[in-house]
């Protein structure tokens, strides 16, 4: 999951963090603001002493949201590798519909998982094989869909037609345009010459 940049938690779920998204979401992004005042110097204003304490903190935030600082928005699907372990996320996904993706031993009931995968949920090179299975299919799946995405952008910006204004005097459809044309040749149409009468005008 590390390797595919997918958000996971492994020591324990978060209670609410579905549920209370809002809380967590904040929680979040404290954790983070926390983690860039360290690197870009925030924390020199307190005295040392504090600053240890700061680290310290931090890194016990980090051992349980570590996995997730990459999320930003409420997830649209959880894989879960022991549903009956994590029965409370099953549970918060249930209620918030979000859709579970889980690993569904012989004591599990699999009328509660969108997508059961039949395995021993106690084998750790079962459960390693089909993680990396799904991680590979998201990061696969990611990449066709950032390509997709770029081709409905190309495709879109390739199908604006260009309008080019006819000239002044001429807008209008392509029969009107010709008909004025004609009108407009036979008006500019060079007349004959006609020579003045020499008789003086008669009044």
């Amino acid at each position: 999951t590390t390797k595919a940049t997918i958000p996971y938690l492994v020591h324990r779920w978060i209670g609410g963090f579905l549920t209370n998204w809002e809380q967590i979401h904040a929680n979040l992004e404290k954790i983070r603001k926390m983690g860039e005042d360290q690197v870009n110097g925030g924390w020199k204003q307190f005295p040392k002493h504090e600053q240890t304490k700061l680290a310290h903190y931090l890194e016990r935030l980090k051992v349980t949201y570590g996995g997730v600082l990459t999320l930003y928005d409420k997830p649209a699907v959880v894989f879960i590798t022991d549903i009956r372990k994590d029965a409370l996320a099953v549970r918060e996904a249930n209620r918030q519909g979000v859709k579970v993706i889980g690993i569904v031993d012989t004591n599990c009931d699999p009328s509660l998982i969108d997508f059961p995968i039949p395995a021993n949920d106690d084998a750790v090179g079962s459960i390693t094989c089909i993680t990396q299975y799904l991680a590979t299919a998201y990061t696969e799946g990611r990449e066709v869909g950032k390509k997709q995405k770029e081709k409905e952008v190309e495709k879109a910006a390739s199908s604006k037609e260009q309008v080019v204004s006819p000239p002044a005097g001429e807008v209008g459809s392509k029969e009107e345009i010709k008909e004025k044309k004609k009108t407009k040749e036979k008006v500019e149409k060079p007349k004959k010459d006609t020579k003045l009468s020499n008789n003086p005008i008669v009044k």
